[in-house]
């Protein structure tokens, strides 16, 4: 397993990898764009194979869970917007 966290600014992605129960550590702003949040996660082995099938086309998740999980991500964003205020 690795030991380095991983980190994504892109929620559909990050949704991705908490289906697959990849554990979502924090949220932190993006260095590159102040209206961006990054997403780390605990690193796991797949880490990278999930990266690969995800974007060439190939990562499979049944619509259900998967907008569970993309729901989970967008109130994690809404809770940070909401501790700024």
């Amino acid at each position: 397993m690795k030991t380095d966290p991983y980190k994504t600014s892109d929620t559909p992605f990050a949704a991705y990898l908490h289906f697959h129960k990849h554990v979502l550590v924090t949220l932190r702003d993006d260095p590159n764009d102040v209206r961006r949040k990054v997403y780390v996660f605990v690193q796991q082995d797949n880490t990278k194979e999930l990266e690969n099938d995800y974007y060439h086309g190939d990562g499979l998740a049944p619509a259900p869970q998967y907008y569970k999980s993309v729901r989970f991500m967008f109130s994690k964003l809404r809770e940070l917007n909401n501790d700024k205020k």
